[in-house]
């Protein structure tokens, strides 16, 4: 285990990258790793190896790779205006979010650590709301952590992980699908969160 959490933030820290702008035809979706923040967005530090987590969209029940990320990283996701489907995995949770996006706006997601008293690294979906961008916490998130690049490395490593990857999704997609209208929403980005 500890050789596969080497690996994968080996990915993750490769290359830099600047945020990407939408254009009339598509969205951008910005997925950050904030530095060690909670659901309050208060500090929360983190115990052992850095936190490494593998996001993936899975709309439709396909599954492909956004990005591998860690700690302080973010990466803009360009798609078409529509309704989309993401996941997110590293070795303690799996958690999954729905967004649904506007062409020429720019949509966020925290990848944040759930605070649940124990020392697991267990991450999930915040999405971000119009009236969030505003607030010291998002300003937080956005300003102290960097874009990266979409490395063919991580690809690669989703192959490698395929089996993995794709169990997981089956063994946790049916219980996001059974959560009700209002439990979906916390982690729905609308359209109206755009900017």
């Amino acid at each position: 285990m500890r050789r596969y959490l080497t690996a994968l933030l080996a990915v993750a820290l490769f290359g830099c990258a600047s945020q990407p702008q939408p254009t009339p035809g598509d969205s951008v979706i910005v997925f950050i790793v904030p530095s060690m923040t909670s659901e309050s967005g208060q500090y929360q530090p983190t115990y052992g190896d850095a936190p490494t987590l593998s996001l993936h969209d899975v709309t439709g029940g396909a599954r492909k790779i956004v990005a591998v990320l860690t700690v302080g990283n973010k990466v803009g996701y360009r798609v078409p205006p529509g309704k989309y489907e993401f996941m997110v995995a590293n070795r303690y949770s799996t958690d999954f979010m729905e967004a649904s996006v506007a062409g020429g706006k720019t949509y966020y997601a925290i990848l944040q650590l759930q605070g649940d008293g124990s020392y697991s690294q267990r991450y999930g979906f915040r999405p971000v709301r119009a009236g969030d961008f505003d607030s010291g916490a998002f300003r937080r998130w956005d300003s102290n952590t960097h874009f990266v690049k979409r490395p063919a490395k991580w690809r690669a490593w989703e192959i490698d992980n395929e089996e993995s990857l794709d169990k997981r999704l089956r063994e946790h997609r049916p219980a996001w699908d059974k959560q009700s209208p209002a439990e979906r929403r916390l982690r729905t980005i609308q359209v109206s969160d755009g900017r």
